[in-house]
């Protein structure tokens, strides 16, 4: 099934649907997804990673994008990975330093 990432604010920020079948397993509990020219909404990378205890990370990578929508102040922000039916959901800080926004540690 399709794998769709959404960020937003008080507006979608940005949002990309990788298709059924193009996740690869790549390890037990392990896919991923790799193309350097992003033809997917500007996916370079995504990996999915299912933790023996049942947590999921999920890291994302894109070639340089336009997030002008996204609001230019340090604010949370809403991240969200849907796939069928399931649907994940965290509202991390973005913290703005100069130009650019990026989640706090």
């Amino acid at each position: 099934m399709p794998l769709t990432v959404t960020l937003r604010d008080d507006d979608v920020v940005y949002a990309a649907t990788i298709p059924a079948g193009t996740l690869q397993q790549t390890g037990p509990g392990r896919w991923s997804f790799s193309d350097k020219a992003g033809s997917i909404g500007g996916v370079r990378h995504l990996s999915v990673r299912q933790r023996p205890s049942g947590a999921v990370s999920v890291r994302l990578r894109t070639v340089p994008i336009d997030l002008a929508g996204a609001d230019a102040e340090t604010h949370f922000i809403e991240i969200s990975l849907a796939a069928g039916a399931t649907q994940i959901t965290t509202t991390p800080l973005w913290i703005l330093t100069g130009t650019t926004l990026a989640t706090g540690s």
